[in-house]
């Protein structure tokens, strides 16, 4: 681990690390609102941008109603475990409902929802990278590798298909 003795780290982060990372974050709108990273890198001088990865919470089904009971108790286990002491009320399945729409933070449902809210989000950020929590919880280790393979063989080739489509 490299540890930075600066005197604002984010700003060394911001100007001087290779790929950041950004929380799922919305603006009053509701849209993704894009965290300062690259503007910061420009400002710095820095030609070459460093990569941006958004990381989320999420589980891939085969259905988008399967997707949403099978994640939802050991979601709404973890978050309300961290809410009680942070002072916040219980996770509802209508909160989370609302985090799995295309404006939310959770990225819960099929692979095509999947890959829609990623290409979603990738018309504000273009990151370059996506990493998905979906190991959450009590959640069976079999329910976890299922998800991991369908974002593996049916989200990616999506994303990546559509990604170089507009690029082209």
């Amino acid at each position: 681990i490299h540890r930075v003795a600066h005197s604002d780290p984010l700003r060394w982060a911001q100007t001087n690390a290779r790929c950041h990372g950004m929380a799922n974050t919305r603006g009053a709108d509701g849209n993704p609102e894009p965290s300062g990273s690259r503007g910061s890198a420009r400002r710095a001088g820095r030609t070459e941008m460093p990569a941006l990865a958004i990381n989320s919470h999420g589980y891939v089904a085969e259905g988008t109603s399967r997707a949403g009971d099978e994640y939802f108790p050991h979601y709404a286990e973890v978050m309300s475990r961290i809410g009680r002491e942070r002072g916040w009320p219980p996770l509802s399945r209508q909160q989370f409902e609302a985090g799995r729409t295309i404006h939310g933070a959770l990225f819960v449902g099929t692979p095509e929802q999947i890959a829609e809210k990623i290409l979603f989000q990738h018309e504000f950020f273009r990151h370059d990278r996506f990493l998905i929590q979906t190991s959450l919880g009590p959640m069976q280790h079999s329910l976890v590798m299922k998800s991991i393979e369908l974002f593996g063989t049916k989200v990616a080739p999506l994303v990546r298909e559509e990604v170089a489509r507009r690029q082209a």
